[in-house]
């Protein structure tokens, strides 16, 4: 056993079951929704809010007095201040159509969320910090048509968003952000069973930011595929894409800790574009009692932008940690992404018993390197899941068995995680069976890790500190009207 996995061991014990540090949860999500449906047209409207206070482990802070004696001489007793967040999002969203009768030009559809989103870091109750806001307005509208044999979509989309930060720990600094694109999709398919399909997109999109100034990206994408139905439900297909990504606010703009993901973040305001080239296969069948698929690619990506351990000048000297994080800087390099999937159904009516069954397994897998040297960070490993579903009619039960392998291949400065197995169950009563609601209106109870698995994903910037909830228990109830 390498060293590095010894202490990979040693942290892992050192976590132990019981209650994770200052991570208590309370949120509340409220939403209502209308839409109106006529013969030619449709349209709705959303309004959702979500407030939520959940604290930051990792983040528990002693009183500067704590280990001071007290008037009869003893230590008085150390006490601990959590940092926490509070958040505020409320988010509109309206959606409309007209339905036409032309031959070419079929349907006309729009879009249009807007968005309000807050959130304050607290030191300790009483105490605000910083305080991060973003507001934004984003559209899309849509033409559906038909010209010579090829179906379709061309359209417009455009976003304008600004995003603020203001306190002693704030990462980022004020940042405007506006794109509009436009894009256009067809596809056609012969008689034979033979589709071709394809699609572009142009964007312009600027980031203004309060210190750096202007960064502007001129984007392009692009894909083309074919498809070929056979006989006795088996279809196989193959796409190259092309797209084109500018880097956020984050990665070019960021400049202090971000307490959310325990890194010292620094952003590049010169970075360019992320460029990738996707090529990807597909093979799938399906017939009355059974489906299977495999789903290959490998993607090329250009200037691909990633997290690393980096340092800082201070006074003079390179630091590699400030504010007691670790440093982390955005950066760019070639990277090579290969994997795929295997998934597949089995559907058993009236089977062992008296249920109508359906049992399910997959396999995923990636492997990320960049072409420098070492492997891209945040990667799932290998996993395997397995599950079934029995159906009485009023009653509903199944299972789910996953594996995860261990995974080796991380970035620079991270550790690894260890393989691990989970179990899922769920049972639920279906109202609907006795008259209340339409169907999909279930009283449900899910236990989730049964086993009280310690898991760690690889794909999270706190695995180290935060694994994922431990055996949790929920129940529920969903009504559809």
């Amino acid at each position: 056993m390498t060293r590095r996995h010894e202490e990979e061991e040693h942290d892992h014990e050192e976590a132990g079951n019981g209650t994770l540090g200052n991570s208590s949860l309370d949120t509340r999500t409220l939403g209502a929704g209308v839409t109106w449906v006529g013969e030619r047209a449709f349209a709705g409207f959303a309004i959702r809010q979500q407030t939520s206070e959940y604290g930051l482990p990792g983040h528990e802070h002693a009183h500067e007095h704590a280990h001071e004696e007290g008037e009869d001489g003893e230590e008085a007793e150390e006490e601990e201040e959590n940092a926490f967040i509070d958040f505020e999002q409320t988010r509109y969203d309206f959606r409309g159509g007209l339905t036409f009768d032309g031959p070419v030009i079929q349907a006309l559809n729009a879009t249009l969320s807007y968005s309000d989103y807050a959130h304050t870091e607290f030191e300790a109750p009483g105490e605000p910090g910083t305080v991060f806001s973003s507001e934004g307005i984003e559209g899309r509208i849509e033409l559906d048509h038909a010209i010579a044999g090829f179906e379709g979509a061309v359209g417009i989309q455009f976003l304008d968003k600004s995003l603020d930060a203001v306190g002693d720990e704030a990462f980022l600094t004020a940042t405007d952000t506006n794109s509009i694109a436009l894009f256009l999709y067809e596809t056609r398919e012969w008689d034979s069973g033979f589709g071709i399909e394809g699609g572009a997109r142009i964007e312009q999109l600027e980031h203004d930011n309060a210190v750096a100034g202007q960064v502007e990206f001129d984007l392009f994408s692009a894909s083309a595929g074919v498809h070929q139905h056979f006989g006795e439900g088996w279809f196989a297909g193959a796409q190259l894409a092309y797209t084109e990504r500018a880097p956020n606010e984050s990665e070019l703009f960021a400049f202090g800790p971000h307490l959310a993901t325990s890194q010292f973040e620094v952003g590049d305001a010169g970075l360019g574009k992320e460029k990738g080239l996707n090529l990807e296969g597909t093979l799938r069948w399906r017939s009355d009692t059974a489906s299977f698929g495999v789903n290959l690619f490998h993607t090329s990506f250009t200037d691909f932008v990633f997290l690393t351990p980096g340092t800082i000048e201070e006074d003079g000297e390179l630091i590699s940690e400030e504010d007691g994080l670790p440093v982390f800087l955005f950066t760019q390099d070639e990277a090579t992404f290969t994997g795929g999937e295997i998934y597949g159904e089995y559907y058993l009516n009236n089977g062992p018993l008296a249920a109508d069954w359906v049992f399910r397994s997959s396999l995923d897998y990636v492997r990320a390197e960049l072409d420098a040297g070492g492997d891209v960070p945040f990667v799932p490993p290998l996993s395997i899941s397995a599950g079934a579903d029995a159906d009485w009619g009023l009653l509903e039960a199944g299972a789910q068995i996953e594996w995860a392998d261990n995974q080796k291949y991380v970035g620079t400065g991270q550790l690894g995680t260890s393989d691990y197995t989970t179990l899922n169950l769920r049972g639920a009563l279906n109202l609907s069976e006795l008259g209340h609601g339409r169907e999909g209106t279930q009283l449900f109870l899910e236990v989730r890790n049964a086993t009280d698995e310690e898991v760690r994903l690889a794909t999270s910037v706190l695995r180290d500190t935060v694994p994922m909830p431990g055996r949790n228990v929920r129940a529920g109830l969903r009504y559809t009207f």
